[in-house]
C-alpha cells in the first residue's frame, strides 16, 4: 500500500486512534518527505505535540529562506524563452552551486512541495508565513501559499488571497483564483467569475470538498 494512501486513511478514523497510529507510523518513519507528510496530517488533527508542527514549519521556513526566482519567468531577449533560462534564474542557480536543471527541479517543484506540509494543514498558525509567501516571486510558492490560505477558513487570509489576485499578472490571477473554489468565503464565487467565468462554482466547489474532505476530513468538518 502507498504510505500516503496509508495517512490519508488513517485520517478518517476516529482522531485519537488515528493519533497515536500516526505518531507511531512517524516514529518509525526516516525520509523526510513522508515524515513531513505524517506531521501534516497529525497537525490538521489537532495533535499538541509541538514537534510536528515544528518539523513542517522549519521545513518550510527553510525553503522559502532560499528565495527562488520564478523559473517560467523568461530571459529579456527572445532567445532564452524556455523556462529557468532568465538572467536572474540562472544567477541564482549559480549562487546555490546548482546546474540549471537541479535548480530548475528546486524552484520548480522541490522548494513548493517543502512548504506543502505545512500550507496543507489548515492550521490557522500558517498565515503569517503563508502571507510572506504569498509575496514570493515564485508563482508556484504563491499558488502554494494561496492554496494553504483558504483552507484555514480564515476571513483575513482570504482578504490577503484576494488581494495577491487583484495585484497578479491576469494568467497568474487566474491561477491564483482557483484556489477560491474550495472557501466557503461569500466573496469567493464572484472572485472567481472575473478570471473564470465559465466555471460553474457550486459543482466545482461541491467537487473539490469532497475531494478535500477524502484527504483531509477534519478541515472540512472543523
Amino acid at each position: 500500500m502507498d504510505a500516503t494512501y496509508y495517512i490519508e486513511l488513517a485520517a478518517h478514523v476516529e482522531p485519537r486512534r488515528s493519533i497515536q497510529v500516526l505518531e507511531a507510523y512517524f516514529a518509525r518513519s526516516h525520509e523526510p518527505d513522508l515524515r513531513g507528510e505524517i506531521a501534516s496530517v497529525l497537525v490538521s488533527l489537532g495533535d499538541k505535540d509541538r514537534q510536528f508542527w515544528n518539523l513542517i514549519l522549519s521545513q518550510a521556513q527553510a525553503a522559502l529562506s532560499e528565495a527562488p526566482p520564478d523559473p517560467f519567468e523568461k530571459g529579456q531577449s527572445d532567445e532564452s524563452p524556455a523556462p529557468c533560462s532568465s538572467e536572474v534564474f540562472l544567477n541564482w542557480a549559480k549562487s546555490h552551486n546548482l546546474s540549471r536543471e537541479e535548480a530548475c527541479g528546486e524552484a520548480g517543484i522541490g522548494i513548493a512541495q517543502r512548504v506543502r506540509p505545512l500550507a496543507e494543514s489548515g492550521d490557522r498558525r500558517v498565515i503569517p508565513i503563508l502571507k510572506q509567501a504569498l509575496k514570493s516571486h515564485n508563482s508556484l510558492i504563491q499558488l502554494m501559499a494561496a492554496h494553504g490560505l483558504v483552507l484555514t477558513g480564515d476571513g483575513d487570509a482570504i482578504t490577503l488571497v484576494i488581494e495577491a489576485i487583484e495585484h497578479a499578472p491576469e494568467d497568474q490571477a487566474r491561477a491564483l483564483a482557483d484556489n477560491l473554489i474550495e472557501s466557503d468565503d461569500p466573496r469567493a464565487q464572484s472572485v472567481l467569475h472575473q478570471y473564470s467565468p465559465d466555471v460553474n462554482f457550486p459543482d466545482a466547489h461541491r467537487f473539490r470538498t469532497q475531494r478535500a474532505q477524502w484527504r483531509r476530513p477534519i478541515l472540512v468538518g472543523s
